[in-house]
């Protein structure tokens, strides 16, 4: 390794390494900016993606609050009693009241 750098100070002097030393912190720097790219298109598209699940996780909040409050509507209960357990409104002479005593 010296010997590398020995011979590199003698054919180039001191401002060639300086060169060579400037030309490997530009590469590295631009091989940074490539990477910094991809991970901001990565992010783009992952981004792009959530924001696709929100809406779609939106709507199907939207659909489940909607059929919910279509489930509980007193009529659709009302209906549910009359037909499939074969409930009927009491007239009031079939009506018992029961008071608790204290």
């Amino acid at each position: 390794m010296m010997t590398l750098l020995g011979s590199a100070r003698r054919l180039l002097g001191g401002r060639g390494l300086l060169l060579i030393l400037l030309g490997a912190i530009l590469l590295a720097e631009a091989w940074g900016v490539v990477v910094v790219r991809q991970q901001v298109r990565e992010a783009s598209t992952h981004y792009a993606q959530l924001l696709q699940q929100q809406r779609e996780q939106q709507t199907r909040w939207t659909q489940l609050v909607l059929e919910y409050s279509h489930l509980i509507s007193p009529l659709r209960v009302e209906r549910a009693a009359r037909q499939q357990l074969r409930m009927v409104h009491q007239s009031p002479v079939q009506t018992i009241i029961l008071h608790e005593n204290r």
